[in-house]
């Protein structure tokens, strides 16, 4: 069964955050289901829902995630959700 996550990113806007944030999912087999993106005087937040393999645990997947946190100077929270309803 997949666990569901959600993860939240905040920081300075910059080029890259969400091609950082989009490839460590990418090498985790991650499978991005739904997501929301702004950008607010020059702050960058983005909130994501996602299906995790099987095989993938939340703590690793929060391991994953400490170098692109470092680099672009990201705060980034990861919650697991029991199950949430597609928007219509």
């Amino acid at each position: 069964m997949k666990k569901l996550i959600a993860l939240s990113v905040l920081g300075s806007d910059r080029p890259g955050i969400v091609a950082a944030i989009s490839k460590v999912f990418y090498q985790t087999g991650c499978n991005i289901a739904d997501s929301s993106m702004t950008q607010l005087r020059g702050e960058f937040a983005m909130i994501l829902m996602v299906e995790l393999p099987a095989a993938l645990s939340i703590e690793a997947l929060k391991k994953a995630f400490i170098p692109v946190s470092k680099l672009l100077e990201l705060s980034i929270a990861i919650r697991s959700v029991r199950s949430w309803r597609k928007a219509k």
